[in-house]
């Protein structure tokens, strides 16, 4: 006879599809064909890791020419590999993120079915983060965002299948992934406090259980430590700039600055989770654990839409909340001079406009669907607690300890976060997979998922493919501006142009001026500016004139995206005019 662990393995495997694997590969190959993320240019950030990836190639040499608050280090010979096999390019370092997201999203399908083992919910909610356009946005460039997140859920994958099944290796194995992942992002420390929470809800607060919970953590912070010290010392890193003093911020600013925070975190939240939140809102009909149940569930999920509606309606606001990768134009950000200064933005046509009122609707449910999910976990956790420790050692509570543990930590370091810096969105991707696993808690029944009906999942579906395309069709048109920019700066240089004479906007500025003791000097923009003698812009700009106007490639439809290319008036030659 099998035992319980073969028992539960077995259970797994049979709800774990190879055909739902093809399908999510299948899905996210198309998104990439569609999309074309050919072209060697940077986008955002990667352009300070692509440096990294240059030393290591020409002198072998891992080294982060400028300031970076990841650590990065093994993802640079990750993308060394691909530059190995296939050149030195932007592209090359670009497909090395798109395997590794595509993983991810397998990886989270796989962990849905180890902790709910429930097919419909693992697809939807791997399905809506492959389509979420700040993950599949980040996931076109090479930044640390989508890697971190995919070995965080393999972790995760390895630690909670270990904890439900009693076996050791695995356990071991998604630590050491864990620890790994800290080289590569220290926020990965946060799945080693979700093993110690997850360990001690299993054995107790027992001396010896402590000591093995907090091992691992203590590892990978010392880890963390000892790495960023040899990274600074070395001189492969620039040392890190001091923080703020929170204590030097006003009360008045501060408040302000996490209630930005959790408003963007809840819209943010919710927006993504749509599709999952349609899929698991209860049915009208009795038969999850009564009628009287399901109606109290729907009743507070309406009550909880109505606050959050009425806070919208107060601050007048729509998603998305912030700016950053998702804006009301479609994927940014547009790092170039004007853009930052709030001028020649690309404008949202009506429809565009439209379609964000009603997508804001869809997130302000979703939020609080979320909201009652959480409490309905919450209050069950409370309860199994009050139980005595025999029930607290059952899998589901185990592996719910786990993800909860990590998820509450990391809010805990988003929280921190919002002090010093902007809540940008591409910081909630970790919470939105997290949070995800609250979300079938609407629909349980002792304990387990149920079933959700055949309605439920043709609407999830229609609107992930839905999300889907807009997510496709506005990385489309990024990727081309981006592309068209760099062009326009390669055929300045081609003139003979010095780079010294060029404001080309952040990626470009980085990569070919980056100085770490620059001063900013106004009007010229923060980075790293030597001449702005000419000029790349959205559109045109006091003091400067047109040289050309190269027009974008562009899907979605809409003014102000072309690039321009500009160059300043001379005194004389203004007087003149």
């Amino acid at each position: 006879m099998m035992d319980q662990a073969d028992k539960n393995d077995s259970a797994v495997t049979k709800r774990f599809k190879w055909s739902d694997a093809f399908l999510l590969a299948v899905v996210w190959i198309a998104m990439v064909a569609i999309t074309n993320p050919i072209g060697d240019f940077p986008q955002n950030d990667d352009w300070v890791y692509a440096l990294a990836v240059e030393s290591i190639l020409k002198n072998g040499r891992f080294e982060v020419l400028s300031m970076t608050s990841a650590n990065f280090g093994p993802l640079a010979y990750w993308g060394a590999l691909f530059s190995w096999l296939f050149g030195f390019s932007y592209t090359a370092l670009r497909f090395s993120t798109l395997v590794l997201g595509l993983a991810g999203v397998i990886a989270l399908y796989a962990l849905v079915i180890e902790v709910w083992q429930e097919r419909r919910i693992a697809l939807v909610l791997a399905l809506a983060v492959m389509v979420n356009p700040v993950f599949f946005a980040l996931a076109n460039t090479f930044m640390t965002d989508v890697p971190f997140v995919a070995l965080m859920i393999a972790a995760m994958l390895a630690i909670a299948a270990g904890l439900a099944r009693g076996r050791t290796g695995l356990i071991v194995l998604g630590i050491a992934l864990a620890i790994f992942t800290v080289f590569v992002r220290q926020f990965a420390l946060i799945v080693l406090v979700g093993f110690a929470a997850a360990w001690v809800a299993r054995n107790g607060a027992r001396p010896k259980a402590l000591v093995i919970a907090l091992v691992p953590l203590g590892i990978g912070l010392l880890c963390h430590y000892l790495f960023t010290r040899w990274l600074v010392e070395s001189g492969r890193k620039p040392h890190p700039p001091a923080f703020q003093n929170p204590w030097s911020i006003s009360p008045n600013a501060l408040f302000w600055q996490i209630r930005f925070a959790v408003f963007a975190t809840q819209s943010y939240l919710g927006l993504f989770l749509i599709p999952l939140a349609v899929l698991c809102f209860p049915r009208r009909i009795a038969g999850l654990v009564g009628r009287r149940h399901n109606w109290r569930v729907r009743g507070a999920v309406a009550l909880a839409a109505l606050l959050i509606g009425a806070f919208y309606m107060y601050t007048k606001s729509w998603v998305p909340v912030g700016e950053n990768t998702l804006n009301a134009y479609g994927i940014g950000p547009l790092l170039i001079g004007d853009a930052i200064n709030g001028k020649n933005l690309p404008e949202p046509t009506y429809f565009a406009l439209l379609g964000w009122k009603a997508a804001t609707v869809l997130a302000v449910g979703s939020s609080a669907c979320l909201v009652v999910a959480l409490c309905i976990a919450i209050g069950r956790a409370a309860g199994v607690v009050r139980k005595g420790m025999r029930q607290t050692r059952s899998p589901g509570f185990v592996q719910g300890a786990f993800v909860g543990g990590v998820a509450a930590a990391y809010a805990a370091i988003l929280l921190v976060v919002a002090i010093w810096y902007p809540l940008f969105d591409r910081y909630l991707l970790p919470l939105t997979v997290l949070a995800g696993f609250a979300m079938p808690f609407l629909i349980t029944r002792n304990g387990a998922a149920v079933r959700p009906d055949n309605g439920r999942w043709v609407l999830a579906l229609l609107l992930v493919a839905g999300i889907g395309c807009f997510t496709v069709v506005a990385t489309h048109d990024y990727l081309r501006w981006g592309d068209t920019r760099w062009r326009a700066l390669k055929a300045l240089m081609q003139q003979g142009i010095s780079p010294q004479r060029i404001d080309g906007g952040y990626e470009f500025n980085g990569t070919y001026l980056y100085d770490p003791s620059y001063k900013i000097v106004r009007p010229k923009s923060w980075w790293w500016v030597a001449d702005d003698e000419y000029l790349i812009s959205g559109g045109p700009v006091p003091g400067y004139a047109q040289i050309e106007r190269m027009q974008v490639d562009r899907w979605w439809e809409s003014v102000g995206k072309d690039v321009f290319v500009l160059r300043r008036i001379s005194p004389a030659a203004s007087a003149s005019r």
